[in-house]
């Protein structure tokens, strides 16, 4: 019985541990220069396995910076940008994935002769 208690009563800790985790593969990540990109990838996919984990949100900021199906760090050596209609398209050389960001112009501001 008491071993049921003890660990809802540390539930919260874990998130908090969890969250304080985070933060800091958030900064290893965002780092300039100073890490190499095989660390920077290693801190990609920690975050995601310690995010699935402890259903915590991915930033929005970091969010955008990782290829969603090769799980590496997107930048301009293994990126395409490309804006076609207002769309924002972020094409990964590594692995062909497609991401469409932004939904476009308005209808009433597209060019009928398109």
């Amino acid at each position: 019985m008491s071993s049921r208690r003890s660990h809802k009563k540390h539930r919260g800790d874990r998130k908090k541990h969890s969250s304080n985790v985070q933060s800091e593969l958030i900064s290893i990540i965002s780092g300039s220069g100073e890490n190499s990109e095989k660390l920077k990838n290693n801190a990609v996919k920690n975050l995601i396995a310690l995010n699935q984990k402890h259903r915590l949100k991915m930033p929005k900021n970091v969010g955008l910076m990782i290829c969603k199906q090769c799980k590496v760090i997107q930048n301009a050596v293994n990126t395409r940008v490309r804006i076609k209609h207002g769309q924002l398209i972020v094409s990964c050389l590594d692995c062909n994935n497609i991401r469409r960001l932004g939904g476009g112009p308005k209808y009433n501001r597209r060019n009928s002769n398109v």
